[in-house]
């Protein structure tokens, strides 16, 4: 569950000019994040979009001199949507009434280009059963026809006697969930525990996530693509069974 919260907010986010440095992202950060939080107290059902940009552009009118020395060096439409998602994404490991809000809004947010991404000749839904237990990792996934970076490249999940587990942060944080399912191609997660402070602000126990499994790679039986679907957010997925 957590990829999709971290996924959803880097595409929220990436169409918006940021810097590139470290230190910079985290210094208009801690601008960004109070504003955000006091518009939230204000109005619990601001639109994410709305206040984001209006409390950034705040940030970049106060940092003025050093954002601008960094983008004048990013001039493409592609380099800055990925100072864009960098952006994004720490923002939203850092700002729960940010995360919080994204999560609850994205889904209206994704429709425009929902589609799956992946040519269906390669794969047929033959047989399921495989997804059913082992250890997996993503290899790629897409959020409104994007390709969205992965944050966190430790993170793998087991499945295993009807639970699914997250595991994240070099194997430090886990979240679980139970499964129920419709057939061997459909899955309910429904969370049951959660670790990670970080994800406490939008993922509850209790949160529910459904999983499709469009096919099984004719090449490699040990590729799946999946569709995930969490609070109105789709999420196609390339993943590979590692055992």
């Amino acid at each position: 569950m957590k990829k999709l919260f971290v996924l959803s907010i880097a595409f929220v986010i990436s169409n918006t000019i940021f810097a590139q440095s470290e230190k910079l992202i985290t210094k208009l950060n801690a601008e960004i994040c109070p504003c955000i939080e006091d518009a939230v107290k204000k109005n619990p059902k601001v639109g994410v979009m709305e206040v984001t940009q209006t409390c950034m552009v705040e940030a970049f009118k106060n940092n003025a001199d050093e954002v601008g020395a960094v983008t004048d060096k990013f001039q493409s439409e592609a380099k800055l949507r990925k100072l864009g998602e960098k952006l994004g994404g720490n923002l939203a490991q850092t700002c729960p009434a940010f995360a919080a809000l994204a999560v609850e809004q994205a889904g209206s947010l994704m429709k425009e280009n929902d589609k799956n991404p992946f040519d269906e000749t390669l794969y047929t839904t033959t047989d399921c059963k495989a997804f059913n237990s082992g250890k997996f990792v993503t290899l790629v996934s897409y959020m409104n026809g994007k390709v969205v970076p992965e944050s966190d490249k430790s993170a793998y999940s087991l499945v295993s006697n009807n639970e699914w587990t997250d595991v994240t942060e070099n194997g430090k944080y886990k979240s679980i969930s139970t499964i129920t399912k419709t057939d061997d191609c459909n899955l309910n997660l429904t969370l049951k525990s959660n670790t990670n402070p970080k994800f406490d602000s939008f993922l509850k126990v209790g949160a529910k996530m459904s999983i499709t499994i469009l096919g099984v790679d004719k090449k490699n039986p040990k590729i799946f693509y999946v569709l995930m679907t969490f609070n109105g957010m789709n999420i196609y997925q390339k993943i590979e069974k590692k055992a």
